[in-house]
């Protein structure tokens, strides 16, 4: 969690630890997802890269279509963050695009984590 909070994507990490989403549902998620006053997040998309190309669809069953209650740090964590690029609609913009992080992307930045808290052993984004 250190690692995370020096790259700047704690809220991100913190959040996937604390949930167990895939990293194509949790790279889509919108403000509007976001129910502060019950503390949820309703997961209703999925991205991915195919041809090249971002593409956000609906999961592959109604079943993924779900609504996940999350604690309050990470409430705290998103609300915080939040300050930092408020008129993005995306809960976790890229400091780069300021659109959707990509999958591979966050695939890289979780290696680099790993590196800098000196995790040895193999661990993948999905392990989370």
């Amino acid at each position: 969690m250190r690692a995370a909070e020096e790259h700047g994507v704690l809220p991100m990490f913190y959040l996937e630890l604390t949930t167990g989403l895939r990293r194509g549902e949790l790279l889509p998620l919108l403000w509007t997802d976001l129910n502060v006053k019950e503390k949820c997040l309703t997961v209703s998309k999925s991205v991915a890269r195919r041809k090249g190309e971002l593409r956000v669809t609906e999961p592959k069953t109604k079943n993924f279509i779900r609504i996940v209650y999350i604690d309050n740090e990470a409430m705290r964590l998103l609300v915080e963050d939040r300050k930092h690029h408020p008129f993005s609609p995306y809960l976790f913009p890229s400091p780069v695009t300021g659109g959707m992080y990509g999958p591979d992307c966050v695939g890289r930045i979780h290696k680099k984590l790993l590196k800098r808290a000196d995790i040895e052993e193999h661990v993948r984004f999905h392990d989370l």
